[in-house]
């Protein structure tokens, strides 16, 4: 990202990665200033312990996962969780490339997005850089992304009925094209630096991007381990 974003002439720069993985569970990990941060207790970015929008009592995973989207379609399609086909199959029925209930398997993709979003903004407030998703049920991202992305963007209501933004920054759908390419070229403008005549490229824009993993699970995670190992063999 940080390449493509020079590559449009933009000075602004990632050094921050919240990433998640939607699949048999719902996982995430924090990526500070090109490193791995792991917390005190090796328990940082459990995100899957965040509160479940749709259902208060519950964690954020049971709205964030396999079980998630096949609890949903089976509910809306009034049949038994057992009988719930897998995500790829409600995804394939939401497509209407399959028989089956289709508003059943929107909304349950739907409803992941809206839960996984909101986990997702509690992480990037304190966070504040990119996003990556990846895992079994993210293949489905079409349908759940821009969801996710909304809820990014949703705002709180003050007592005295005032909205405000949910985040402080505007969110970006990544994998949408015409949000990419608002995202690449921010607001860049010139300044002059006091007392010179010099200028510098400054963007305003205050913005964080969401976008799908290129690389499989397994893949992911052998480089992770990989980096990671390396870093500690240079501090030793």
């Amino acid at each position: 990202m940080n390449g493509l974003l020079q590559k449009a002439g933009s000075p602004k720069r990632y050094n921050n990665l919240f990433g998640v993985t939607m699949g048999t569970g719902f996982g995430g990990g924090i990526v500070r200033n090109g490193e791995l941060f792991i917390g005190d207790n090796s328990m940082a970015g459990e995100v899957w312990l965040l509160r479940n929008k749709l259902n208060p009592v519950m964690n954020a995973e049971e709205g964030s996962c396999i079980r998630a989207v096949r609890r949903t379609y089976a509910e809306m399609a009034g049949i038994a969780f057992e009988k719930s086909p897998d995500p790829k199959d409600i995804e394939a029925i939401a497509l209407g490339k399959a028989t089956g209930h289709r508003a059943a398997a929107a909304e349950a993709y739907r409803r992941l997005g809206e839960v996984a979003g909101d986990a997702m903004g509690n992480a990037l407030t304190l966070i504040d850089g990119l996003a990556v998703i990846g895992g079994g049920v993210s293949k489905g991202y079409r349908l759940f992304l821009p969801a996710l992305v909304a809820e990014l963007n949703s705002t709180y209501t003050a007592p005295n009925g005032n909205k405000f933004r949910r985040l402080a920054s505007q969110a970006f759908n990544l994998e949408d094209p015409k949000q990419l390419k608002i995202f690449l070229k921010g607001e860049t403008r010139e300044i002059i630096v006091p007392g010179t005549q010099r200028k510098v490229k400054y963007d305003p824009l205050q913005r964080v991007g969401v976008g799908m993993s290129r690389l499989g699970t397994s893949e992911a995670v052998a480089i992770g381990a990989y980096a990671f190992a390396l870093k500690k063999l240079e501090q030793i």
